[in-house]
């Protein structure tokens, strides 16, 4: 992906490069706030070209210097650079939103790099499991959500009783959605407190969700089932929650 001029400065300052021209003590130091915040974006390597160094009076090494030279987006702007990139965006810091543009601290920016895993039909899902049995482990609340839980109520109650810790819980749930399955819950463990959430406003979403702790939420794309049972495709992803999220 593509970083604005002022990111692309910061990051060569946190790498040790060289500027034309001498810095300040001060002006050398890098932003810790802004490189740590980028860095989460960070696949390989950062997209560019030669104008964008020579723009901001980076050194550039001589290998790379005669690559970027003969490239035939050594010109291009931010924008067309973006373009031709895998990711197609820009990192900024600076409030721009509008795509191709994400600013890297916006609590309301929409595009994050979160923590996702993909599996293939028929591919095992014992790691997924162990993954989301572990993020709820500690927890004290766990939000289910998944309109179409009871069609799948034997295969669902077995990958419940492995992921949820055995302990006291709240478990807040949408009673249309699992029917009699909290009878048996119940029966399963008596440390657990069913919360009903009814009045939820979000009984229209498609996707499925386990909220923990209002702290993490992990978003299920094809259902508890496709976690339980190695059939179809299934990606699950996981991500912090702010609290301008709740």
């Amino acid at each position: 992906m593509v970083i604005s001029d002022r990111l692309f400065i910061e990051y060569h300052k946190f790498i040790g490069s060289k500027f034309e021209g001498e810095l300040l003590d001060d002006e050398s130091k890098y932003d810790k706030r802004v490189v740590k915040s980028m860095l989460r974006y960070f696949k390989n390597n950062w997209y560019t070209n030669y104008l964008q160094y020579v723009r901001n009076n980076v050194v550039m090494p001589s290998s790379l210097k005669n690559q970027l030279l003969h490239s035939k987006s050594r010109k291009k702007s931010l924008e067309e650079l973006a373009a031709e990139s895998a990711y197609k965006i820009i990192l900024n810091d600076e409030g721009k939103t509008t795509f191709p543009y994400v600013d890297i601290f916006s609590d309301d920016e929409s595009i994050k790099n979160c923590l996702t895993a993909t599996f293939k039909n028929g591919r095992d899902r014992s790691k997924a499991r162990e993954h989301i049995k572990r993020l709820c482990s500690k927890a004290s609340d766990i939000f289910i959500y998944d309109k179409y839980i009871k069609k799948q109520s034997p295969v669902i109650l077995n990958l419940l009783k492995f992921i949820l810790p055995i302990r006291s819980i709240n478990i807040h749930y949408v009673p249309s959605h699992f029917d009699t399955m909290i009878n048996d819950l119940e029966s399963f463990c008596d440390k657990w407190t069913f919360v009903d959430e009814s009045i939820m406003k979000s009984h229209s979403h498609h996707d499925r969700y386990l909220v923990i702790d209002n702290k993490i939420e992990v978003i299920l794309t094809s259902g508890f089932d496709h976690l339980a049972r190695d059939i179809d495709d299934f990606t699950y992803v996981v991500r912090e929650i702010k609290q301008n999220d709740l």
